[in-house]
């Protein structure tokens, strides 16, 4: 059960962060309807309450777009974001829990590369999941033991990673 709450906890914050990127397509994200962009974010975000932020950086790491207001910040040094810039890249990037700037609380990030029509990178659109409801998610389980909710991220990242490991393993060997 565990298990598939979490899949399911990534799937969404994947879901959420592939119909952004497929609102970006083809427009430049420094000349954007700032308005109507930001409530465009603020309505998918509604749909889900594990995701505390979604927010969108240009290609020079600066915080441009975003749920619950935005401070023109540089994030260029955070992992997410240098991870993106390469283009070897994969499609998800997960994070350490991060403190954000912002908001000043713990979350986990979740990313995604965005990329012009001609390949060259674009920025990043990244949604922060919030720790409380990891750590929510792990009471109870085998994991219950006391800790904080970064604690509870880490831990969910580090069985998040398990799984992804184990179904490539399975896939290599069903196809075999």
């Amino acid at each position: 059960l565990l298990t598939e709450h979490i899949e399911d906890a990534f799937t969404k914050a994947d879901a959420l962060l592939k119909s952004t990127a497929h609102f970006l397509e083809g427009q430049s994200i420094d000349h954007m309807d700032a308005a109507r962009f930001s409530a465009f974010l603020e309505n998918q975000l509604s749909l889900f309450s594990e995701i505390a932020d979604l927010r969108v950086v240009d290609a020079k790491g600066i915080l441009r777009y975003g749920t619950g207001g935005v401070s023109l910040i540089s994030v260029a040094d955070r992992d997410y974001f240098t991870r993106a810039r390469d283009p070897s890249a994969g499609e998800l990037i997960f994070t350490d829990p991060a403190f954000t700037r912002l908001t000043k609380k713990w979350v986990l990030v979740i990313a995604r590369r965005l990329t012009l029509p001609d390949g060259t990178f674009a920025g990043v659109v990244h949604a922060n999941g919030r720790c409380e409801r990891i750590e929510a998610l792990l009471k109870g389980s085998a994991w219950a033991e006391p800790f904080q909710p970064v604690a509870a991220a880490t831990r969910m990242l580090k069985f998040k990673e398990a799984i992804t490991a184990l179904n490539d393993f399975n896939s290599h060997w069903s196809a075999a």
